[in-house]
């Protein structure tokens, strides 16, 4: 019983946690933010859709007169303000726009190639806090997505622990899985935000556990809820087409391991209800692009007749494979940190023991693969697609160019966080070299949090585009002050307050679980 406290005390914590995340991040520092942003205000003021090539990022930008990650270029210094310069203004702040509207500005909104769910279900919250200051207002926008996306990870993770007792694993172990944002510091700085990967999680974690349900057997119910959940998903980001696939091959594995055609009935009605929902999104971008997915870097290497055409024809210079070899290493180092939109940074050797943790685990659970029932195979079918769509996109940016200045960001993979963590369990054989990552990570973990916050202070600062974080001799720590000028320091000091209580409580339950009995007198 104490186990089940415990869990639930871990995943208060994790909740806690995303909402210091949002309440401590300046103004547009995470991914993307200006683009999803800007999407959601055009949705918001004008009803209209952002699409790729036509939508535009809003004016209002223009008249932002904070610190201006947004306008840092790849391989430069920061162009626009740095946190540093801002704070050494006379009485740096932020004024409330006159009036938020939504009107063109002169550069295009990339985003616009995201199907338009997430912009249109943050639309209302855009409208609610239309007049508040910038803090407050990027506040409601991420505290909404991070609602989603711990919805999901919460979803996923219950059904993660039953598929983990059903196979014999130790309820000590099955807290890992709530565990997986402690253990994996990304995980806050991609789903606590402005961006739709927060809505991608929220409808993963119902996918989830409808397919551990449907593995167990006929449901109905759950066959309709996982194509509303596959075809809400396509609406939300091309994630759900690898996703979508792997679920595919995993019926029918399963169809030919049981050689029952139930699964496939299943499978088809799923697919059907998904496809009715989301393909209409899809074909509009082959029609208009003649790609299906309309990616820019897509688009581009389809124009050339994909990627295999590409190779055969022009070969693959070393520059190329460099790029693409360069590329798989920033995927598994962005998994574990990459900071936020800034990259400010400690030095990245610092991640590598997170990576091994993870190939480890993730390595001795593919290794022993065959020994598992079906429940311990289907993260393989359900990830991997996934997996080698990632992969695929880099050898995109590879072959046209884009790799020089980026690789495909391994934080995608936290998209799949409740699938994944069942892998993750099943693959902890080396106990005591793994619990010694996974204190290490906890211990990074905590030093991203300082970082993160001396950096948003004006206190830490990076020289260059993606150096590594330094701190002058004689330079403040963290700057209260200063972090209330850009977030609101109060709300996450007592979010991260209350985090510490739940987790020091879920530590002293499992410490005392695992005190062997007294021995009578």
């Amino acid at each position: 019983m104490a186990h089940v406290y415990a869990r639930w005390l871990i995943l208060a914590t994790v909740a806690l946690l995303g909402v210091a995340h949002s309440a401590l991040l300046p103004p547009f520092e995470e991914y993307d933010s200006i683009q999803y942003w800007s999407g959601i205000q055009q949705v918001a003021d004008t009803a209209t859709i952002p699409l790729r090539g036509v939508a535009r990022l809003s004016a209002d930008l223009d008249f932002y007169d904070g610190p201006r990650t947004f306008d840092s270029a790849p391989g430069q210094p920061p162009s626009g303000m740095t946190y540093r310069a801002f704070f050494s203004r006379p009485a740096p702040a932020l004024p409330v726009p006159a009036t938020r509207f939504f009107r063109p500005g002169a550069a295009l909104n990339y985003e616009g190639q995201q199907p338009p769910l997430y912009f249109v279900a943050l639309a209302p919250a855009y409208l609610l806090a239309r007049d508040w200051s910038w803090p407050s207002h990027m506040l409601l926008l991420r505290l909404v997505s991070w609602a989603l996306a711990f919805t999901g990870f919460a979803i996923g993770c219950r059904a993660t622990i039953g598929a983990l007792s059903r196979l014999g694993i130790a309820p000590a172990l099955g807290l890992l899985v709530p565990a997986w944002p402690l253990l994996f510091p990304e995980f806050f700085p991609d789903m606590a935000r402005i961006g739709n990967n927060g809505t991608c999680l929220f409808f993963v974690g119902i996918a989830w556990a409808l397919i551990l349900r449907l593995l167990r057997g006929p449901d109905l119910r759950a066959v309709i809820g996982l194509g509303l959940a596959l075809g809400l998903g396509l609406l939300t980001k091309a994630f759900f087409v690898p996703i979508t696939a792997g679920v595919a091959l995993l019926f029918f594995y399963v169809a030919i391991r049981n050689r029952s055609w139930q699964p496939l009935r299943d499978l088809a009605v799923a697919l059907a209800i998904a496809a009715a929902m989301g393909s209409a999104w899809y074909l509009h971008n082959y029609t208009s692009s003649g790609s299906f997915m309309n990616l820019g870097d897509f688009v581009k290497i389809e124009e050339k007749g994909g990627v295999l055409q590409t190779v055969l024809r022009e070969g693959v210079n070393f520059q190329e494979l460099l790029q693409f070899l360069r590329g798989t290493a920033v995927m598994a180092a962005t998994f574990a940190w990459s900071g936020t939109w800034s990259r400010a940074l400690l030095s990245p050797i610092f991640t590598a023991p997170i990576v091994i943790m993870a190939l480890v685990a993730f390595g001795s659970w593919l290794w022993a693969i065959r020994r598992w029932p079906i429940e311990g195979q289907a993260p393989l079918f359900v990830a991997g697609p996934f997996l080698l769509g990632l992969i695929y996109h880099q050898i995109v940016w590879s072959l046209t160019g884009a790799g020089i200045m980026a690789g495909t960001p391994g934080w995608h993979l936290h998209v799949l966080s409740p699938v994944l963590a069942l892998a993750f369990v099943l693959g902890w054989r080396y106990r005591n070299l793994l619990a010694g990552l996974a204190i290490y990570s906890i211990a990074f973990h905590t030093v991203c949090w300082a970082t993160q916050a001396s950096f948003f202070s004006g206190c830490a600062y990076s020289p260059g585009f993606r150096a590594p974080l330094r701190l002058d001799a004689g330079s403040c720590l963290i700057d209260p002050a200063h972090l209330a000028v850009l977030g609101e320091p109060i709300l996450a000091g007592a979010a991260l307050a209350l985090a510490i209580i739940a987790s020091g409580g879920a530590l002293i339950l499992i410490l005392r679980e695992r005190r062997p009995p007294m021995q009578p007198a």
